[in-house]
Parts: C-alpha cells; sequence; structure tokens
C-alpha cells in the first residue's frame, strides 16, 4: 500500500514537472515564432521600429527555450535560432550606416532600466550622456551625439543570470562579482565548465570555456556579416553586468575563440563620461 501511494506521488511530481517544461517550451517558441513574423513585416513595411521589437522578441525565444531547468536544447537549435537575429541586427546597423563600436549603457541611463546599447553615427563613438538619453521617452534614435540605441542581445541572459543570483548586480562590489558570476555559471546554470576573471583598471579579462555554446561560437567566428563589437549572447549578457556593477559605459573591446571554439576570451574596456 506505501509503495503504491509512493509511486503515484512520483507520477504526480513528474506530470507537473513535464508540464512546467513544456510551458516553457511553448512560451519561448511561441516567442520566436512571432519574433520572425515581426521581422518579416519589418522588411515588408521598412520599418526599423519592427525590426528591433521582432529580434527582442527573437532573442528572448531563444534564451527561454535553451535555458530550462534540467532540460536543455541542443547547441545545433541554439545556433540556428540565435545566429539569424545577430545577422540581421548586424545588417540594419550597417544599413542605416552607423559606424561606431558598440557601447553598452548602465541601467542608470535609462528610464526603463532595460540593457540597451549605444552605436554612434560617426566612427568615433561619443557616448551621450544620462540626460541627453532620458530627455526622450523609450528613443531608438539619439540626435545629440547622433546614434542609435538597440536592446542588448544578452538582455534576456542576464536578467536570467540576475534572478538566478536573486540580487540587483547594481549592487555587487566588483572585488565580489567574478565569484558570483562563476558560481552562477557553472553550478547553478551550468552554462559553463570554467570561468577566468581579471581586473586590470578600466580594462577586465574573462574567459569562459562553454560547451554549451561551441557551435555557436564557431558560426559567430565564421562569420563575416556579424558586428563583432556586439558580441554572442553570452558576452552580451557579461557586458550589460559589467556596466551595472562599475556603472560605467562598458564596449567589447576582444572577442576571439579557441581553436576548437570551446573557450571565449574577451577583454572589456569600462569608458568615463
Amino acid at each position: 500500500m506505501q509503495k503504491s501511494k509512493e509511486r503515484s506521488t512520483r507520477r504526480k511530481t513528474e506530470h507537473v514537472f513535464t508540464i512546467t517544461i513544456t510551458a516553457a517550451r511553448v512560451l519561448g517558441w511561441s516567442m520566436f515564432c512571432f519574433g520572425i513574423v515581426v521581422l518579416t513585416a519589418s522588411m515588408a513595411y521598412a520599418s526599423a521600429a519592427f525590426a528591433f521589437i521582432g529580434l527582442g522578441l527573437v532573442f528572448w525565444g531563444a534564451i527561454i527555450t535553451y535555458i530550462q531547468t534540467g532540460d536543455y536544447v541542443k547547441d545545433t537549435l541554439l545556433s540556428a535560432s540565435v545566429l539569424p537575429s545577430l545577422e540581421t541586427l548586424s545588417q540594419i546597423i550597417k544599413e542605416l550606416d552607423y559606424k561606431g563600436t558598440a557601447v553598452y549603457l548602465p541601467s542608470t541611463y535609462l528610464k526603463d532600466s532595460e540593457a540597451k546599447v549605444y552605436i554612434s553615427r560617426q566612427k568615433n563613438t561619443v557616448v551621450p550622456t544620462a540626460e541627453q538619453i532620458q530627455a526622450r521617452q523609450n528613443p531608438l534614435f539619439i540626435d545629440k551625439p547622433k546614434g542609435i540605441l538597440v536592446m542588448a542581445p544578452g538582455r534576456g541572459l542576464a536578467r536570467l543570470l540576475e534572478k538566478t543570483l536573486k540580487e540587483s548586480f547594481t549592487k555587487i562590489e566588483m572585488q565580489d562579482l567574478a565569484e558570483k558570476l562563476q558560481k552562477i555559471l557553472i553550478k547553478d546554470l551550468e552554462i559553463a565548465q570554467n570561468f577566468e576573471f581579471r581586473v586590470d583598471k578600466s580594462t577586465i579579462r574573462v574567459g569562459i570555456r562553454s560547451l554549451a555554446y561551441k557551435n555557436l561560437l564557431k558560426e559567430i567566428a565564421n562569420s563575416s556579416s556579424i558586428n563583432i563589437s556586439l558580441g554572442c549572447p553570452l558576452s552580451s549578457a557579461l557586458a550589460c553586468i559589467l556596466a551595472d556593477a562599475t556603472d560605467k559605459p562598458t564596449t567589447i573591446a576582444k572577442w576571439q575563440t579557441s581553436d576548437d571554439y570551446k573557450k571565449l576570451q574577451l577583454e572589456y574596456f569600462l569608458l568615463e563620461e
């Protein structure tokens, strides 16, 4: 009788877990598919606003589908889902003729506290002040200095890391950040197998060994159409986190993979206002 009850309880638990995972998959794929529809509409109507909304939905859908408790989507599916979005975003920026390096802004610069990237019209990047950005409600284009403000490719992953940590990155001291990131990436989410973090004045060097991102890193490294200063979802998420933790605009100064694409070497540079 006791064994029968235990089997019944186990079946109920497994059933609830299956429903939760299935709901996450449905949500992730729904957002991804709807994002593709919006992207298609943006091309039909030549709308930059639709394009960025579609890209945001695609990124969120890919992240939600990929990272789920106890169930990971294959790396090849992650590459197929994320790569077109990165290429599309890079193509839009190129077509609009914005030549500056992508600058990740701290959440204090933005009214909605969303992770965003500023790209200047000219090659020599001049970062706008928080007051210039907040002068308009959710601006896409900045007039002085002229540039564009887009959602960070790694925004969804950065949010997930913060949610897992249960603490805002804006409240974490730099000397504690490496330890906390190592725990989240390796132990909690199992995204990485190894994590290195070194601070040298305004330069932060990061090394990540990740089998989960191997195929995606390979595709990005071999692509000539992706704006590498935007980074990949993983490097972009870390740029968002560093910008918030230091309260300084942050750029990805170096993005390089190992020969087997299992390790990502990153160099971030903190800009002064």
